[in-house]
């Protein structure tokens, strides 16, 4: 069966976060600028993306 994500990026595993807490750090804040993104499409959909 294939693995669905509805994630743009693959989220760090249990074992990354207790491991690797970095590589969790980078996704989180990645993630974080992806819907901030999102959120100003919908809010200025006439404005022009960065």
């Amino acid at each position: 069966m294939p693995k669905q994500s509805d994630d743009r990026t693959d989220k760090p595993s249990i074992v990354d976060i207790v491991t690797h807490p970095e590589k969790f750090d980078t996704w989180q804040r990645q993630r974080e600028r992806e819907e901030g993104k999102d959120r100003q499409r919908k809010d200025f959909p006439d404005r022009p993306s960065e």
